[in-house]
């Protein structure tokens, strides 16, 4: 499903994305910029740029690019960390995993507490919408249960997995054509925007095709809305991560502060990462 893939999206926006904004005034928060592409979509402003893209798909499938590339893209997990996973009892695993989990959850309470605290008594300031939305956003956990559920026929099942591997293949065209190996040409500050309406194609089509089931296009409607929720909220985290890099100018001292607990918190993950990263790797 797309909303599993937003999340590869946001590592290359922090790394990436985030250098070509030096101006706050160009950033708008997530709710409106999710908004603004979808509505562009649906008027078919991206078509452009969308027949392009599938027209090298098609033409890297004809040539058997993709196949080998997913082949590699999935075969890029170190063979130690197979091993050393093979060493760990299960319970174990399970254990150390709950633990980073809870603290990871913590180290972000805890930040979400200390932002709005900063922001709160500021709400003009763009920096303060953003973080009201960003500590506002709830997933919801029946959104999950969603691939567990039984699809209503082998056939439709096919035509699903069809739908996410194109979407997959067409990630990877886009992050090779950021990389500057393929021959696609993709602005740095379309990438965050591409990789959604990736995203908005694949659900149009899944919809469409589960129309014809009442039930199950409830859920994977409801499926769609925490999509874009989570896009909004990725594009929010961007611009925090930006911020807190000095790749945003700062403005105010609540813009001041934000940086500062930005930077604790990532600094927080990153040991937490460090910590923990074997039995993340191999979940």
């Amino acid at each position: 499903m797309p909303l599993l893939f937003n999340l590869f999206f946001i590592i290359i926006i922090i790394n990436t994305t985030s250098q070509a904004f030096s101006d706050e005034l160009q950033w708008t928060p997530g709710k409106a910029w999710v908004q603004k592409i979808q509505k562009n979509y649906e008027n078919k402003i991206y078509d452009p740029f969308l027949t392009q893209l599938h027209k090298h798909y098609i033409k890297g499938l004809s040539q058997g690019k993709w196949e080998h590339a997913l082949k590699k893209n999935f075969a890029n997990n170190p063979p130690e960390l197979k091993s050393l996973g093979e060493k760990r009892k299960q319970e174990d695993f399970q254990k150390q995993l709950e633990i980073y989990q809870k603290n990871s959850l913590l180290i972000l309470q805890s930040t979400h507490r200390e932002l709005e605290k900063v922001s709160i008594n500021h709400p003009d300031l763009l920096t303060s919408q953003i973080i009201k939305e960003y500590i506002n956003y709830k997933e919801d956990p029946t959104v999950a249960l969603l691939a567990d559920d039984v699809l209503y026929s082998d056939k439709c099942e096919k035509l699903f997995f069809d739908i996410a591997q194109e979407g997959e293949i067409k990630r990877l065209i886009l992050y090779l054509a950021l990389a500057g190996s393929h021959e696609l040409s993709v602005p740095l500050e379309k990438y965050e925007e591409y990789g959604l309406l990736i995203g908005l194609e694949e659900y149009a089509q899944m919809l469409s095709i589960a129309h014809e089931n009442a039930a199950f296009h409830k859920k994977l409607f409801k499926s769609f809305k925490q999509y874009l929720k989570l896009a909004a909220k990725n594009h929010n985290f961007a611009y925090l991560i930006a911020l807190s890099q000095g790749k945003i100018a700062v403005t105010s001292q609540v813009e001041v502060e934000v940086a500062e607990l930005i930077q604790q918190f990532i600094e927080s993950k990153r040991e937490l990462l460090k910590k923990y990263q074997w039995c993340i790797e191999i979940n």
